[in-house]
């Protein structure tokens, strides 16, 4: 059953607690919105998103999104609360850390985007790669 408890998520181990609310597509503990399909399997809003605009059904049962999708917005609150690792949000940095040392990653991460210092060039890079840029 579903159903958790209040004192048995207290209790909980942040191991369970990850395996609870992370999302089965991209397997990271959701950083922002929780959606859920008409039959409640849960997702984060990226992988969401993706499914969506490629046209697919929910990957844990081939069930349908309302439009808008339905919110779990009692695991977004336990994520938002508890003290687990989340993933950096760049794309292509695999790193996990706790929410507080991660907002100091992100502003150094090798994988975030910058503008071109040409500053006649508009086009948006990775830090890592803006010297084969230039």
């Amino acid at each position: 059953q579903n159903a958790y408890t209040v004192e048995y998520l207290v209790k909980m181990n942040s191991a369970a607690l990850k395996a609870l609310v992370e999302c089965p597509v991209c397997f990271h503990v959701p950083r922002g919105k929780i959606l859920a399909c008409e039959n409640s399997h849960k997702i984060c809003e990226d992988c969401h998103d993706k499914i969506i605009a490629a046209k697919k059904l929910c990957p844990q049962g081939n069930c349908k999104y309302e439009k808008p999708p339905r919110r779990c917005r009692e695991l977004e609150a336990i994520v938002e609360t508890a003290d687990l690792e989340v993933a950096c949000k760049n794309d292509g940095c695999s790193i996990e850390m706790k929410k507080d040392a991660l907002s100091k990653h992100e502003v150094k991460c090798v994988f975030r985007e910058v503008p071109c210092p040409v500053t006649s060039c508009k086009k948006i890079n990775l830090v890592n790669s803006i010297d084969f840029h230039i």
